[in-house]
């Protein structure tokens, strides 16, 4: 494969990652692994909660719309919940992105901060966020996203200067 083969440009997975980084035990890269799939089905979890909050908002103006009761309530109710459900939308690029890094080992101060904001997802996304701080905080695995940060030459980094 040269460098310009499609296949050895796709995404880098712990595996090939290993032979950069060269510290991570296989509980670490099992522990990693588990983890980026976890994220995954959080978001997938969170984007329910997005369908369900966006009927529940559709409910409101619907409401809203008939004239009944009063028109105020109806429109802050409205209000707050398309603003929750955008928020959550956000959590779920986040957590996806997240479960996308981890898998790459790259952005651990990004997946750190998800993390935490997926400790307020009470009861699923805070055992998620937990595990999540508790695995990237050991030594092994910091080492190894240090190894495989971009760095500034190289050429498919989005630091790299043009």
């Amino acid at each position: 494969m040269n460098d310009f083969d499609a296949s050895s440009r796709a995404t880098r997975s712990i595996s090939s990652v290993e032979e950069r980084s060269g510290s991570l035990t296989r509980e670490d890269r099992e522990h990693l692994r588990i983890l980026s799939i976890l994220h995954y089905v959080s978001a997938g979890m969170t984007a329910l909660g997005i369908c369900a909050g966006g009927a529940w908002v559709a409910a409101v103006l619907t409401f809203a719309g008939a004239g009944a009761g009063e028109q105020g309530v109806f429109w802050l109710v409205a209000v707050v919940g398309a603003v929750a459900v955008l928020l959550n939308l956000a959590i779920v690029i986040a957590q996806t992105l997240a479960g996308r890094n981890l898998h790459r080992l790259r952005g651990r101060t990004f997946c750190l901060v998800v993390a935490a904001i997926e400790c307020l997802n009470v009861p699923f996304g805070t055992l998620v966020g937990v595990f999540t701080i508790v695995v990237l905080s050991r030594p092994t695995v910091r080492a190894a996203f240090e190894a495989n940060e971009p760095k500034p030459d190289d050429p498919y980094s989005p630091r790299a200067q043009r």
